[in-house]
Parts: C-alpha cells; sequence; structure tokens
C-alpha cells in the first residue's frame, strides 16, 4: 500500500535551500520492502525519510524539523503584526 502524499507537503525547497542533488544506493529486494513499509508506518515515503536521515547526519537535526522551526518563525513573526494582533484578540 503506497501513500499518495507524505505526511505533509511542501516545495522542493527547504531551509538549506533548493533541493537538487539526488543521492542513490541499492539495497536487496527485502531490504528496500521493509524500509518502505516502515516509511508507509511513519507517514512518509521513502525519499522523504531518506532526506531526513540525511539531514539529521550533515546538520544535526532533519530537513521536516527545520522546516517545522523556520514555519513556526514565520508564524511567531507575524503574530507581532497588526494581524496576528487581531487574531490573537479574536480568539478569546
Amino acid at each position: 500500500m503506497a501513500h499518495d502524499r507524505t505526511a505533509f507537503s511542501r516545495s522542493m525547497t527547504s531551509p538549506m535551500g533548493k533541493l537538487l542533488w539526488e543521492l542513490k544506493t541499492k539495497v536487496d529486494e527485502d531490504t528496500a520492502d521493509r524500509f518502505k513499509a516502515i516509511t508507509e508506518k511513519a507517514g512518509t515515503d521513502v525519499a522523504g525519510a531518506l532526506r531526513d536521515y540525511v539531514f539529521k547526519v550533515v546538520h544535526g537535526e532533519s530537513e521536516t524539523d527545520m522546516a517545522i522551526r523556520e514555519a513556526n518563525a514565520r508564524r511567531e513573526r507575524m503574530l507581532s503584526t497588526p494581524i496576528g494582533e487581531a487574531l490573537k484578540e479574536s480568539s478569546i
């Protein structure tokens, strides 16, 4: 059973820039099947899991965590604007 979408979608850019460089490897069929099952259970896909792993090894945090941190920073900046203040007031 394959997922048609990842846990949440984003463009092919990341907090570190455009995602242009492809990394490849080959594994045996059983390993591939088991890894695909693990990613499906986690609600992601093979590419997203591999990307998160590479970012974790290289940068100390996954690409997903970087994207979440960046989105939260944008949200906090927005909430400090007049629009954000109005949103805060209306949620009381």
